[in-house]
């Protein structure tokens, strides 16, 4: 675990850390290291989703090369689940011991906003040329 960027990537780049069985993350997701190997199959690969298949003995953590974003969201057999950012650029996120379905869905708050923005201010437009024209009607 490591909070600072640059340390993050020195890690990275050291000739002793093995990206195929270390990440760094930046928090503690409280699971225990094992040397047990789990499990995962994507069966969807979208822009805006992925899901994967994951079977493992002991709770472990899934990682996702793709990039981190702030906008993506993660359900572990539907319900939410934290995603942690892992080796500066990816995606992480802990999966119990057992079967498990984990969605990686892209959903932006920024987007959302934005759409009500348009909506917003689509309304205000409409509402202006409506109440406009009727204050002139009675004018003709």
């Amino acid at each position: 675990m490591e909070k600072d960027e640059q340390k993050i990537i020195d890690t990275l780049f050291l000739e002793s850390f093995d990206r195929a069985r270390q990440i760094v993350l930046e928090e503690d997701p409280e699971v225990e290291k094992s040397n047990k190997i789990g499990s995962a199959k994507i069966t969807e690969y979208g822009l805006n989703k992925v899901v994967v298949q994951t079977e493992s003995d002991v709770p472990s953590l899934l990682f996702l090369s793709d990039v981190w974003y702030p906008g993506w969201k993660a359900k572990v057999d539907g319900k939410e689940s934290k995603i942690y950012r892992a080796d500066y650029t990816f995606r992480a996120v802990v999966v119990p011991e057992g079967k498990h379905k984990v969605e990686f869905i892209y959903s932006p708050d920024s987007f959302k906003y934005g759409v009500l923005l348009a909506i917003a201010g689509a309304i205000g437009i409409f509402s202006m040329l409506y109440f406009g024209r009727l204050k002139n009607y009675g004018r003709n």
